[in-house]
């Protein structure tokens, strides 16, 4: 890491914190599998899935640079961003979180992925 040039440091972070094809699907995996739980939950409790609501959604990007295209892609989806901030991490100083909010419904939010699982 260089000292001197913290934008050098970030693009030898972002290179070392690539995700491989496995660890992708992993975390999809993961992901699939809380939302079959969240589903449970919701249809226990009588949820409308096609009810709108505001749901908040989070992110981490690997610099700040990364976030700011994401706040831009978000924006234009129609999101509300409520967070853009450096993530307090000392595993990666360069990590960045971003929140966000929508109202809509979610159905629209997980698509099939949640309603038929």
């Amino acid at each position: 890491m260089n000292k001197l040039n913290p934008e050098s440091n970030a693009k030898v972070t972002r290179a070392k914190m690539r995700l491989s094809e496995t660890q992708i699907e992993e975390a999809i995996s993961g992901h699939e599998a809380r939302n079959t739980g969240l589903r449970r939950v919701f249809i226990e409790k009588g949820v409308d899935f096609g009810e709108p609501r505001l749901i908040e959604c989070h992110f981490w990007t690997w610099s700040k640079e990364d976030a700011a295209g994401l706040v831009g892609a978000l924006t234009t989806r129609g999101f509300r961003i409520l967070a853009q901030r450096p993530a307090a991490s000392s595993n990666d100083p360069c990590l960045w979180n971003v929140e966000a909010a929508i109202e809509q419904s979610i159905e629209l939010t997980y698509g099939a992925s949640l309603l038929t699982s």
